[in-house]
């Protein structure tokens, strides 16, 4: 049976089946710093009824009491904290669950809708070091809402972090080369950050998929917490100086380079990840590349860059899985389909403030396109209409197989 506790939202719980710190010093010289995933589960009638009950409880009063969070204890043990609110980006799920520090949010429903789905979870840096590894702390939350009764359906990777940190090195180096045209690289837009124009404190290339470059030591100065994981979990010992190389991935991209979406696709080739991100997509080369001649051979890697590849594979290891080149076709009517259904039920959460309008436009217009009604002289219509007034081009028009 579910318990509602009178704890304030101030008092911090851990979850039970996670260390409540890091048990040991070993260090590892990178890992995954922050994942999200996209969650399809199901529950039973029984099980889930129980479950909304408690977050709607929850959630409403956080909201008479006005506190940030409600603790709630489940019949297991486990601590949750249910804030008064749901999101307001992204997926727009109706319930946000702090699970120590993992957050896990709700949309509300017994099963997931075939291109939305119920259940997202997000584990960002404190979280991952704090367990020491991202397949452990991946199993711990799926065991856990499994005792909710939750039975996990499918998965897909939203979002990736992956980094390594270097004890000992100094971002002058990395600004050397970088500013001195030894960079190779498939993304274009880049930034650095710094109070002092000879001394970078961060340098950043791409836009969705990135790589960023930064003091790592400065920045945690000013939070203990995160020192104190970064001594236990990366350093062993305070370091004068100390760089991190983080890649920023998103599902999309995994998608396109040939590793698919699936969590246990994702880990089965995180070595094969980082070979295409570290040698393919940036890298630094042991010189200057002369990006207008004709017939060069191919530069090697820098030392530094050597560097940074083996402190990779020192914690992701070898790839279990190579990567799969995605040949690109037409979509078949069933992706037009739930592409269809995606693009509508964004726009629909972001021109909608009400989560229970939400919920049944979404599964109205899910319905309406399942059921076979939708009028193709209507869509030829509203396309021709939005050629006319220069929304699509004519090339989309074109495209359009009716």
């Amino acid at each position: 049976m579910y318990s509602m506790p009178s704890a304030h939202s101030e008092q911090v719980h851990q979850p039970r089946s996670s260390n409540t710190g890091v048990s040991s010093s070993i260090c590892e010289s990178g890992g995954v710093d922050y994942l999200r995933v996209s969650v399809w589960g199901s529950w039973s009638e029984k099980s889930f009824n129980r479950l909304l009950l408690l977050l709607q409880t929850a959630q409403e009063h956080g909201k008479s009491q006005q506190q940030e969070s409600y603790q709630i204890e489940l019949a297991d043990g486990e601590v949750w904290s249910v804030l008064p609110h749901g999101s307001n980006s992204g997926l727009r799920h109706k319930f946000i669950v702090r699970w120590g520090t993992a957050v896990i949010t709700f949309s509300g429903r017994q099963v997931g809708l075939k291109c939305h789905p119920n259940v997202q979870i997000e584990m960002a840096s404190s979280h991952l070091m704090t367990v020491g590894h991202h397949e452990k702390a991946w199993r711990q939350v799926i065991e856990m809402l499994g005792r909710t009764g939750m039975v996990l359906e499918r998965t897909t990777v939203s979002r990736l972090d992956l980094c390594v940190d270097l004890a000992g090195v100094g971002m002058d180096e990395f600004q050397r080369e970088i500013a001195g045209g030894q960079l190779i690289r498939r993304a274009r837009k880049g930034s650095t950050h710094w109070s002092d124009p000879e001394s970078w404190e961060t340098f950043t290339l791409g836009q969705k998929s990135k790589v960023r470059i930064y003091e790592k030591r400065k920045e945690v100065e000013r939070n203990p917490d995160k020192m104190l994981l970064m001594l236990q979990r990366r350093w062993g010992s305070m370091p004068k100086k100390a760089v991190r190389v983080e890649f920023e991935l998103h599902g999309k991209k995994l998608e396109e380079i040939g590793c698919g979406r699936a969590v246990e696709e994702v880990f089965e080739r995180m070595g094969a990840i980082v070979d295409y991100f570290t040698q393919d997509w940036f890298r630094l080369a042991d010189k200057p590349v002369d990006r207008d001649g004709k017939n060069q051979s191919k530069p090697e890697n820098s030392d530094l860059w050597n560097q940074v590849v083996q402190a990779f594979h020192d914690w992701v290891g070898e790839s279990e899985k190579e990567l799969q080149p995605v040949t690109k076709s037409r979509q078949t009517k069933d992706q037009t389909l739930s592409c269809l259904i995606g693009y509508a039920s964004k726009w629909v959460a972001i021109n909608t403030v009400d989560q229970e309008e939400i919920d049944e436009v979404v599964t109205e217009m899910f319905d309406f396109f399942s059921s076979g009604c939708f009028d193709e002289g209507v869509a030829i219509k509203r396309l021709l209409h939005g050629h006319k007034s220069g929304v699509i081009p004519e090339e989309s028009i074109a495209d359009v197989p009716f």
